[in-house]
Formats: C-alpha cells, structure tokens, sequence
C-alpha cells in the first residue's frame, strides 16, 4: 500500500503539463459532494491514469447545470484541488459557474483586441503543446519573409518585440492562431467583434477574409505604419466618447480615437498635443491615463497612409460572413459592407466604435465574451460596457496573460466556458478515451408524492402484515403520468413481519420487507435500489408507497403531522425489465472451504448489535471459502407464518452475508442494491450463495462490502438473485460518560443555566447546522434548514454520526431515532432546544 501510494503520488501529466478535470451536480452542494467523493477515491486507487479520469468525467458523466473544472498535473495536486472545491474554498487551478440560462445552446463572442497585447515570447509555450498554433504561423511564414522580411514562428522564439510594423504584423499572426487553437477544442462564436486591428483576425474567423489574403493585408498595413512610428501618442480618458469629442472639436492635432467602453475614450494625436491635453483635463478632474503607443492610430496622422493603403490591398477579395460581425469602423456596428481595400482604409482611419459593437451584441442577447488575445486589453471595457447596459448575467474571458503560463491560461478558458455551457470537443483533450471506474454520482435527493386520499386514521390497519409488505390503501391517480399510491399506518403492533429486529436499540423495518413491498409494487425485477433511511417504529407513522414512470419511491411520517416538510424518503428503487433467459444453476467455488457452525450467522448479527431477527429463518448449513459461502436456510421450520414470501429468506440471506465479511464484525446496513431479481415462488427451503464483490479498507480494517447473494432451490436453480449489495458501516464513536436519551448532564445544566430562551435556541440552532454541514462537507449557508436531510444526502451512516456528534457536543444521550423523528435541521434543533431548556426544571422532560 505503501508503494502504490508513492507510484500515486508521483504520477503526473504527459510532460508534466496540467490537464482539465470536469464535474458537475445538479446543485451547488451536489458538485461539493461529487468533488469530495472523487477526491476519497483518488487516494484509494493509485493506479487509474489521469488521463482515463479526465476522459471519463468529460465524457462519460452527465455535464448538470453547476459546474466546476480542477487543473492538475499529478495525483495529488488533482485531490488537493478537489478538497479545496468540496470545502468551497478558492484555489489556484479552480473554477466554477454555472450554465446560463435562455435559448439555444450557450456560445462565446469573440472579440479581437487591438494593440497593446503583446509580449516578448508571447505563445512560445505554446508551440510545444498547440500543433495547431505553429502551423497557422508556418502557413503565413512565406508572406511575412516576402513582405516584411521575418519568420512568425522565430519571432516567437526571439525576445525582441520589434518595431510597431513587427508588432502589428505579429498581433495578428497570434490572433488568427489562437482562433484556430480554440477552433480545435469544439469551440465555434456565436457572434464576432474586432478592435482596430483586431478587425484583420475578426474577418478571417468570419470567413470574410482567406488566411493568405489577410496575411498580406496586415503586413502591407504594417510596413505602411513604420512612416508615422514615433510621431505619435494616446491617452485614456474617463469620459464619453461624445464629452471627449466635443472638448476637441476643431482641432487636427489630437481627436477622440476609439470609444472604449460608454465611460471612456482613448485620445490620438501628435506627442505634443496629447501632453498639453493631458495636463491641461488633468488640472480640470479628468482622469488621464497614457497609452504605450507611440502611433497615433484613428487620427488625422493617419491620412497619408489611407490612399497608399488602397493602392496596396486593393486585390483583397471579401467573402460573405459564415458567422454574424459588429463592425467597430462604422457607426452602425450591425452594419455588413464589403471588406475590401477601402473598408480597411476606413478600419485604420475612422474612430474605433468599440462601446458601440459590444452593446449592439449585448442588445441581442449575447452574454459570453470571449477576448482572443496573447493578453486581455479591452477585457475591461467589455465590463465597463455591460455595467453601463446593467448586464449582469455576462462573462467576460481572456485567453493568455502576460507572465502567466500559457497552457494553463488556455485551459482555464475552456473550463470556464465548459461551467457556463458552452459545448467543448473533449476528445480534442483526450484523445486515448480510456475509462476510469470513478465513484458514482453523490445524489441530492429531493422527494416527490401525490397528494391523494387522507392518511388511515389513528389504529386503522391498511396493510396485510402477513403479505410482508406496507402496501396498504390504494390508489390510482390518473394524468399524463399515472401515479399508484398505497398509504397506510404503520407501529410496533402492525409491523409486517413476526419477529423483532432491533438495531442500536430501536426497532426498524427489516431491508427485507421494503424489497417485498417494492416488488410487490413493482413487479419482479427491480434496479438502483437505494436504502437511504431505516424507518423507525419507535412512534406510529404514516407511511406511502409512491410507483410513477418506473420509479418507486418509500415515504413516511410522524403520525399526526400535517405538514408537507415532514415527510421523509427512506427507500427508492427503479422498476426494471424481467430477464428473458432461463434462470441458471448456483455453482459457488467452494474448493477447500471451511464447514462452520450454523449458530455462526446468529452469533454475528449479536457481535454486531442487532437484537432478534424479523422473520423465522434458521440456518441449518454453513461453508465458507474466502471469497463465497454457502448456506443452506429454511425459511420458516416451525410454521409460524401464515404466508410464504421471500421476505423471510431475503432477511436470512442478507443476515447470513456478514459471515462472508473479512476483519473484526462491525455494525453495517445495506445501503443499495445494484440489482433485485425473483424468478419463482420462494421455496420452504433454500441454498443462498454470497460472492464477494469489494471490500473498502479503513486502514487495516475493513470498512464498506460488496456482495453478490443468489437464492436457489435444493438442486441449485436460481429462484432469486441481490446482486451489487453494498453493506455501509455506522460508526458508533462511544458518547463520554454516556448518560439516558432525554436527559442532560450536570455540567452543561451549570453552563446554560442563565441564557435566555431566545439565545439558547440560536446557539443550538447554529450548533446543529455546523454539525450537518461538516458532515455533509457543505457551507452552512447552502442549507435550507427546514428541507429534510434526506435531500441533501443524509443516510443511514451519515444519520447516525450526525447523531453521536450531537450527543458528545451537549453531553446528552441521543434517541437511536433522532433523525427518522426529527428529519430537518429545524426540527433536530427544536428537540435539542427543548433538551437543554427542560434542565432548567429537573421535573419536566421535553416531548419527543
């Protein structure tokens, strides 16, 4: 264990590089859950590649509307992060969102940013990972070596930016690549918007303009730019476009160049006049802030070059859009002209009406943008824009930042986009598609029921106990999706089955009869059974048994409480097809197996701490192997049961597989079944075989079981099969000083003695929520306190920890039943309050 824990830890990433792990629930709290989950389980299993974890949460797991995405590069990093998640903290190489809501499927604007992006090295990372970048820049080498005299690709290799023409030339080389790196992934705009230059990039995107053209285009444009280089200065100012324009009016030497955002207008001009207009609005309030630019880009200083300018492009053939564009050279930024040499004049020369496009894509209902550039430069104006519209369900996203590791940067995009729904290629990412056996969803559960007839009065009995199951009163709700119901009332004195079966001293409802009731309800074959809660007969409860579109679902409550909220799912399961096949014969590969006593299988349930047993099986065989046992059981030897069902030989199936289980006995509860099949009548007497299937260590000690358990006649025929059990272990942590349930100890009477009522109530209040919450690795804000823990996946295991918790913490004894009685944080708080304000008069005892 030792070894693999060091080959987990050690494994890493190909090449060391992090990769992209999604997850997803169908709440906030579920994605903790799910995060928490995967996280136990990575340190359990050294051995599953990354890559066939990643591929098999892209791809193999339903994408639920609260999403998250966790970058890693080894084993370790990927279960840190996913703690951080499951305990909602913020942590490097974590994201989260969630799937915005409207028509269609979500997808991004691209928006091309214009100069000031660039960095020396900028996407030099990613020529090592992204094919696709450095092809684009091999495509576009011979007119770059033809036109301006340089390779793109040495360009990224070299640490000299270069002069304003290499700068503009590789803006564009770096954009157009990184358009066709997010292409590669899935991704496909929704709508396109292009900044100054980044106008060139936007026209390749959209189809407009062919790679080559384009390339030539921007170099012609470039070369042209080297004449003004150093004439020129911008500044950014805080006010509208209009206020700026018109402060300026009259004047050639410096003009309102580019309306960022509503707020703010970038100004151009001569080095001279920027300055004395930089000092003088300074001296007025203004807030001026210089732009590193030393062209004087969208001013008169760029007349000279607009008639050159045509000359050089003037073959540049335009295409119609294949995407929707927002022109930001025009005034209308929905208006479509051709992008032919004089539409670039006017890109160069006229005011770039960025605020203008962004709210024109806002206006039609965009909400994603995305800024394809080596470093996020109108990213702000963007937001600015939005809060101008009171847009507050957009996002806007960057793809590479300046000192920032690129493939990092890449990959918490697409994650980002992946949490806010837009559809990705992960094959793109994982290309092997090897699977990974990851632990299931974590369920938030929420119950549904129908309201029908009243529940059967106090001491009315509407179910058959000789039938072995709840079924009582029956219903049927007809809709577009009928409903059967049976309600019933159900107590010590009208349990449906003989015998007594008492665990941690409270009577509950043998696992055997709720798979009685639900095949009784459901036909002979069931799936995904689920045995959240046991249901307590310590009080008379009204109990439902709901069947709707091939779900069944077990429900009760209190006797006596009207209210919806305190209804509490114990058990749920699926209604599944029968097996067409013969039933086949139960072989167990017994070879070298032990012969045990067949008082082993009493003597196990009583080392454990269950009391009696609900029906009146007994075993009268017992071999075991390491591996399988066999056990011969009669169902009922004395006849005390007016009926044969399978309930009996169920409960003694189901009792006899602890014998099978490794280490020290601990108290387990089936918590689901994978599987429920019947084929026949129950027999008088059976052979029922238990397989091994898993085992979960704690440690040294065997925690959580799997089995397999087939029932079948003397001469081997398979009569029924519970395939896929799985036995959970109630921790049972002993109470300090263990006192009577309902009764408090002198300590906490002397402490609490002077609160006041209110105050008492709030403290124990907030007492349990912290309780539940750190069980449930939620955030105590997330937690509706009146929903039934059930819903918020509180079982059987949690149920009894929650409860130990409760009773050290006020130094109480604790009903077994708590939380079947008191099934909501409120409730649970309510009985604690009343615990603790009841030591104020050592005559009076709380109602339960």
């Amino acid at each position: 264990a030792e070894a693999a824990g060091e080959k987990a830890a050690g494994e890493k990433a190909a090449g060391g590089t992090s990769l992209l792990f999604p997850l997803s629930g169908a709440s906030q709290a579920g994605l903790r859950a799910n995060a928490a989950r995967l996280a136990d389980w990575l340190r359990a299993d050294p051995a599953t590649p990354l890559t066939a974890i990643g591929h098999t949460l892209a791809q193999r797991r339903a994408a639920l509307g609260h999403r998250a995405f966790v970058l890693a590069a080894d084993r370790t990093e990927l279960a840190g992060r996913l703690d951080q998640l499951a305990a909602g903290r913020p942590a490097p190489g974590l994201g989260s969102g969630q799937v915005l809501r409207g028509g269609g499927t979500p997808a991004a604007v691209w928006v091309f940013s214009g100069h000031g992006a660039q960095w020396a090295g900028m996407g030099r990372e990613l020529l090592g990972t992204e094919p696709a970048l450095g092809a684009t820049l091999d495509e576009i080498e011979p007119i770059y070596q033809a036109e301006l005299g340089f390779s793109p690709r040495q360009a990224v290799l070299d640490d000299d930016l270069g002069d304003v023409g290499r700068i503009q030339a590789m803006t564009f080389a770096m954009q157009v690549a990184l358009a066709r790196v997010w292409s590669g992934y899935g991704l496909r705009p929704a709508a396109i918007i292009g900044h100054s230059v980044g106008e060139i990039a936007a026209a390749v995107a959209a189809g407009m303009l062919e790679l080559p053209d384009a390339a030539r285009l921007i170099c012609r444009r470039s070369r042209l730019l080297r004449r003004v280089a150093g004439q020129g200065a911008r500044v950014m100012v805080n006010l509208p476009f209009s206020q700026a324009a018109a402060r300026l009016a009259g004047r050639q030497d410096v003009t309102a160049a580019i309306a960022a955002s509503p707020a703010s207008t970038v100004l151009s001009g001569s080095v001279a006049a920027v300055e004395q207009v930089q000092a003088q609005w300074q001296a007025e309030g203004v807030v001026v802030r210089r732009v590193n630019s030393d062209v004087a880009f969208h001013s008169p200083q760029m007349d000279e070059l607009v008639a050159d300018l045509i000359a050089e492009v003037a073959d540049t053939v335009a295409h119609p859009a294949r995407t929707p564009v927002y022109t930001t050279a025009l005034e209308d930024p929905r208006a479509d002209p051709a992008r032919d040499a004089h539409y670039w004049a006017a890109n160069l020369r006229n005011p770039v009406r960025f605020a203008e496009a962004v709210a024109a894509a806002v206006a039609d209902g965009h909400r994603i943008f995305l800024e394809i550039s080596t470093h996020p430069v109108v990213s702000h104006s963007i937001l600015e824009t939005l809060a101008a519209s009171g847009t507050t369900d957009a996002t806007v996203l960057g793809t590479l930042r300046r000192e920032r590791p690129e493939r990092a940067s890449l990959l918490e995009g697409l994650g980002s986009l992946h949490c806010l729904g837009v559809p990705l290629d992960w094959s793109a990412l994982y290309p092997d598609r090897e699977l990974a056996d990851l632990p299931t969803t974590a369920w938030q559960h929420r119950r549904y029921w129908a309201e029908s007839a009243p529940a059967p009065v106090q001491g009315q009995l509407a179910h058959d106990v000789d039938s072995h199951t709840v079924l009582g009163q029956h219903t049927l709700v007809q809709g577009s999706s009928p409903v059967s119901l049976w309600q019933t009332r159900i107590d010590q004195d009208s349990r449906p089955y003989p015998g007594g079966h008492k665990v941690l001293d409270t009577e509950i409802l043998p696992a055997a009869v709720v798979l009685t009731s639900f095949l009784a309800a459901g036909g002979p074959a069931l799936h995904d059974v689920a045995l959240r809660v046991p249901v307590a007969l310590t009080s008379p409860r009204d109990l439902q048994v709901v069947r709707q579109d091939g779900s069944l679902r077990l429900s009760s409550r209190l006797a006596g409480q009207d209210s919806d909220q305190s209804w509490l799912t114990h058990s749920a399961a699926e209604v599944a097809e029968p097996a067409g096949d013969e039933p086949g014969l139960l072989r167990p590969d017994l070879a070298g197996a032990e012969i045990l006593d067949p008082a082993c299988v009493m003597d196990r349930l009583h080392a454990i701490g269950v009391v009696g047993i609900g029906f009146p099986w007994q075993v009268t065989e017992v071999r075991r192997s390491p591996e399988q046992l066999l056990a011969r059981i009669a169902a009922d030897p004395d006849k005390l049961m007016a009926t044969a069902t399978w309930g009996s030989l169920f409960d003694g199936g189901l009792s006899a597989a602890p014998v099978l289980f490794p280490g020290l006995p601990r108290l387990r509860m089936p918590s689901r079944l994978r599987e429920v099949a019947v084929y026949g009548d129950p027999p008088p007497e059976a052979l029922v075989g238990v397989r091994l299937v898993d085992v979960q260590w704690d440690g040294q000690q065997a925690a959580d079981v799997e089995v397999d358990v087939t029932l079948a006649d003397l001469d081997g025929t398979m009569l029924a099969q519970l395939l896929g059990v799985h036995f959970g272990v109630v921790q049972q942590a002993a109470l300090p000083e263990p006192e009577p349930a309902g009764q408090l100890s002198e300590r906490l009477e002397e402490e609490w003695l002077e609160l006041a009522d209110a105050e008492l109530a709030d403290y124990v209040s907030a007492a349990v929520l912290g309780v539940v919450a750190t069980e449930l690795r939620a955030d105590p804000v997330d937690l509706d306190v009146h929903r039934p823990l059930t819903e918020m996946g509180v079982d059987s295991l949690l149920s009894e920890s929650i409860r130990q918790q409760l009773g050290r913490q006020f130094r109480t004894g604790l009903p077994s039943s708590l939380l079947w009685d008191c099934p909501s944080i409120a409730s649970v708080a309510e009985y604690l309050a009343q615990l603790v304000a009841s030591s104020r008069s050592a005559d009076e005892c709380p109602a339960a």
